[in-house]
C-alpha cells in the first residue's frame, strides 16, 4: 500500500482547518451593513411612520365615534316625540296629561326602552328630560349634547320637523324642542 496517497490524521486535519478558514473568508461581512439588523435612522423613520398613522387612524376614530352619536341621537329623539304622542293620546282618554316626564311614562306602561330616569341615558351619556309646555297641549324636549357643535347639528337637524310648535335651540350644549 502506498503511503503517500494514504491520508495521515494531521494532514486530514490541517485540510479541514483550510477548509473552515476558506468558508469564513467567503462569509465575512465587507461592511457593517451587511451584518443585518437596523440603523437608528431607519428605527426613528419607522417609529415616525407609525405615529402618524396611528394619528390619523385615531382622528378619524373620533369622526366615526361623534357621527354615530349623531346619529343614534336623532333616533332618540325621533322615538322619543312618537312615545310621548303615543302615551299622551292614551293618557288623555284616561284623563290628564298635565304632567309628562320619563318616570311617569313609565309608571303608566309605556316602554322607554332604556330610559328609567332620563339622568344620563342619551347617546351622548347626558340627560333629556321632558315636560308640559306653558299651553298645556305642547311638551317640551331638553337634550343634553357632548358640545355646542353637537347641539347646533341637532337644532338644524330638527328645524324642518313638522310638529314643532318653535323652533328648536341651543343653549350652551343643551337642545331644546318644544312639540305640540
Amino acid at each position: 500500500m502506498n503511503t503517500l496517497n494514504k491520508p495521515t490524521p494531521t494532514r486530514a486535519i490541517h485540510s479541514k482547518e483550510a477548509s473552515i478558514m476558506k468558508s469564513a473568508r467567503k462569509r465575512a461581512p465587507s461592511s457593517p451593513r451587511s451584518q443585518g439588523g437596523w440603523t437608528i435612522i431607519e428605527i426613528m423613520i419607522g417609529a415616525g411612520l407609525a405615529i402618524s398613522l396611528a394619528l390619523i387612524a385615531f382622528s378619524n376614530f373620533g369622526d366615526v365615534a361623534s357621527t354615530k352619536a349623531q346619529t343614534d341621537a336623532m333616533t332618540e329623539i325621533q322615538d322619543m316625540r312618537t312615545k310621548v304622542q303615543s302615551w299622551r293620546n292614551a293618557k288623555a282618554r284616561r284623563g290628564s296629561t298635565a304632567t309628562i316626564g320619563i318616570s311617569q311614562m313609565i309608571l303608566d306602561g309605556m316602554s322607554l326602552s332604556r330610559y328609567t330616569d332620563g339622568v344620563g341615558q342619551n347617546a351622548y351619556g347626558k340627560d333629556i328630560g321632558l315636560a308640559t309646555a306653558a299651553a298645556g297641549s305642547d311638551w317640551t324636549l331638553s337634550y343634553g349634547t357632548a358640545s355646542t357643535t353637537a347641539c347646533t347639528f341637532l337644532e338644524d337637524a330638527l328645524t324642518n320637523d313638522s310638529n314643532l310648535v318653535t323652533p328648536p335651540s341651543c343653549t350652551g350644549d343643551t337642545l331644546s324642542a318644544t312639540f305640540n
